[in-house]
């Protein structure tokens, strides 16, 4: 399978973004989606710019708590484009200073060549006093080669939002070592059991693993050492 059709098969989300547990990812992934969930209810207001949107997969997450939710992805995206709004990069999108209360950032800052760039035009584009929502993995495979470029440490992530002008409001961690083997292995049997009779087998299979790797995550001590992900609040002052 190739990488185009990787990310337009997508992680099979339901409708407010969470990932079924027919896909792989569904362990780490909604580990995180939990945490922006809870980052929306408490700081997301106002019009939100959803920067690398892709498909809008958070859309009726955050509904409850915006006025608005633009969309802004690049036009080589490998994603469906129809809830796009804006078509532009990270580094300079079409819209006057001051514009957006909120914005938001998931699983982008890795696939980005020039991230300080990207930090300071999110810093151009909000409001006073606006928040920026970010979550970027740690632990996880290559993914949309070649545009695959870094993974993030806190101190990274705390350099990068300081250097642009924002203040840190909250930088919470999630999953760890024992849950990034089982969604590895679990990506592995998912990729190796396609054919129809092997899918029930391998969704069964698949789930066992990542069954423990949930349980092992409630007792695993690297977790603050070696997470899957950073979810992060920023603010611009």
């Amino acid at each position: 399978m190739s990488n185009k059709e990787k990310v337009q098969e997508g992680s099979k989300r339901s409708k407010n973004g969470y990932i079924k547990i027919t896909h792989p990812a569904w362990l780490s992934g909604n580990m995180s989606i939990k945490v922006l969930a809870s980052y929306a209810k408490e700081y997301a207001s106002g019009r939100l710019i959803d920067i690398g949107c892709g498909t809008k997969p958070y859309e009726k997450l955050f509904a409850p708590y915006i006025i608005e939710h633009v969309g802004a992805d690049h036009n080589e995206m490998f994603h469906n484009k129809d809830n796009v709004d804006i078509f532009a990069d990270a580094y300079s999108i079409p819209v006057a200073d001051n514009s957006f209360n909120s914005a938001l950032s998931t699983s982008v800052l890795e696939h980005l060549e020039e991230p300080q760039k990207a930090f300071d035009e999110v810093y151009r584009i909000l409001d006073n006093g606006g928040v920026l929502l970010l979550s970027v993995p740690f632990l996880y495979h290559l993914h949309e080669q070649p545009r695959d470029f870094y993974r993030y440490t806190t101190y990274g992530l705390q350099y990068l939002a300081e250097n642009a002008g924002f203040k840190i409001a909250v930088t919470k961690t999630t999953g760890g070592f024992a849950s990034f083997v089982a969604t590895e292995i679990a990506y592995m049997i998912y990729y190796s059991t396609r054919f129809i009779l092997l899918r029930p087998f391998g969704f069964l299979l698949m789930n066992i693993v990542l069954l423990f790797g949930w349980l092992f995550n409630k007792i695993d001590f690297t977790k603050k050492r070696l997470p899957q992900d950073y979810c992060c609040v920023f603010i611009k002052e």
